[in-house]
């Protein structure tokens, strides 16, 4: 059995370390889907970016995750709509549409072959003696979805276990390293400067240190796991740092007979919860099932999360051959800010990240979670949908696990000017070494 993911034979291109000093306008930090997505519209969008990974692309938490692309949250519909409003909830879950809106249009506009494909998805109750609790709750959702515009219906018996069920059509999954090999192919065709290897060790006013060379840039993204402090005090950083919480998380791939079940995402109401991914391929359908959720480092003593997932797998899929398994962290940022902006200086940072559901992907990828959440967003221009920030705020603070993005879309006009030192701001011109930057205008 391999003990990899499942989709790590996917054919991603390889890139250079950094090995000279460079200028640009905005360096991302991470080629994970959010660093690549964010350089790719950033460069899409005529500004100069270099996107630097330390190790691999998609060695991370992308390359880990089963790629559920689905607007259901992990909170609870319900516990959204309780603890702040429906309104809230309904900017969360839209968001969520928005980003798969977006992941699909990319697919088609740059003829990305990710396997990506619209199926149903499920939410279902987790156990009988649970049926009547949740099937309250479920009528419930199933009326606030229809107040949103969300379609929903509930089944009485869900493909896998047969028992009640919310089903969202039209939800969606793909196939991870494919989508992230065709997107960053397309960033470096039009001119990103992708650099793998290459490790960031240090930060200065305006640029960073990596492999011993310099970037100046004159903003730059975070997309890290992790989230990189750069020159925040140590108290700063230490006080971010305890806002994160991380958790393991565990999955299994194995083969089923050909059309043995239904095409699908689920997953159910257990806490921890387990979620089930069904593919079909030419040879037989692939079934992943993931779950048995802890915080890293407390597994409950003499518990295998393997052992329980292959049992499972067994009673659900009974003569199902397993093939893969792995393992991947989930970081719950939810305490943490969207993004953050350093206002201390005219150089600004931003991180981009959230409660990365690292093996699912609930919501799917563009921001730290797809979600092109306002904010400030590249260029100091406020977004289209920065009516919207103070409810978002709310939603931060309620623990519902929102994340932040650049709106690419309102990125102004730049032009170039020298910064030469001992030199004013003027037009660029030959001879100037490459230390020149763009400025609105």
């Amino acid at each position: 059995m391999e003990t990899k993911p499942f989709w790590s034979a996917a054919p991603i291109p390889s890139y250079a370390a950094l090995d000279r000093d460079i200028v640009v306008d905005v360096l991302v930090i991470g080629a994970g889907i959010t660093g690549v997505t964010t350089a790719f519209l950033l460069q899409s969008e005529g500004l100069d970016v270099a996107l630097v990974e330390r190790e691999e692309i998609a060695c991370g938490d992308t390359g880990h995750t089963t790629a559920h692309l689905t607007y259901m949250t992990d909170t609870r519909l319900s516990d959204l709509v309780l603890s702040t409003s429906l309104q809230a909830a309904g900017i969360a879950w839209h968001a969520g549409k928005t980003a798969m809106d977006f992941i699909s249009d990319t697919v088609e506009s740059q003829q990305i072959d990710a396997a990506l494909a619209k199926v149903p998805g499920y939410l279902a109750v987790h156990a009988e003696d649970a049926v009547e609790e949740e099937l309250t709750c479920m009528k419930r959702e199933r009326d606030w979805c229809g107040q949103l515009g969300l379609p929903v219906h509930l089944d009485e018996h869900d493909p896998i276990r047969r028992l009640p069920a919310l089903c969202f059509p039209d939800q969606m999954k793909f196939h991870p390293g494919k989508y992230l090999a065709g997107l960053v192919k397309r960033a470096s065709m039009i001119g990103a400067r992708i650099h793998e290897n290459t490790r960031v060790s240090e930060f200065g006013g305006d640029h960073v240190v990596a492999n011993g060379h310099r970037i100046v840039y004159d903003r730059v993204v975070i997309a890290t796991h992790v989230p990189l402090q750069g020159d925040s005090g140590g108290l700063g950083a230490a006080l971010f740092q305890a806002k994160l919480a991380l958790y393991s998380t565990y999955a299994i791939a194995a083969r089923l007979s050909k059309r043995s079940a239904e095409e699908m995402i689920w997953s159910d109401t257990a806490d921890p919860f387990h979620y089930v991914r069904i593919d079909r391929h030419e040879e037989g359908d692939i079934v992943i099932l993931g779950g048995c959720d802890h915080k890293t480092g407390q597994k409950e003593a003499g518990i295998d999360p393997y052992r329980v997932l292959e049992d499972r797998l067994a009673d659900w899929f009974p003569g199902a051959v397993r093939t893969h398994r792995w393992s991947g962290q989930v970081v719950d940022a939810r305490r943490a800010p969207f993004h953050r902006a350093d206002g201390r200086t005219s150089i600004h940072r931003y991180r981009l990240f959230g409660k990365w559901n690292d093996l699912r992907h609930r919501r799917g990828p563009h921001g730290s979670r797809c979600d092109p959440r306002p904010g400030e967003p590249v260029g100091g221009v406020p977004g289209p949908v920065a009516e919207d920030r103070e409810i978002a705020r709310k939603l931060s603070r309620r623990k519902c696990g929102l994340s932040g993005a650049i709106d690419h879309r309102s990125v102004p006009r730049f032009r170039r000017v020298c910064r030469l030192r001992g030199a004013g701001p003027r037009p660029c011109r030959a001879g100037c070494g490459g230390a020149c930057r763009r400025v609105p205008g």
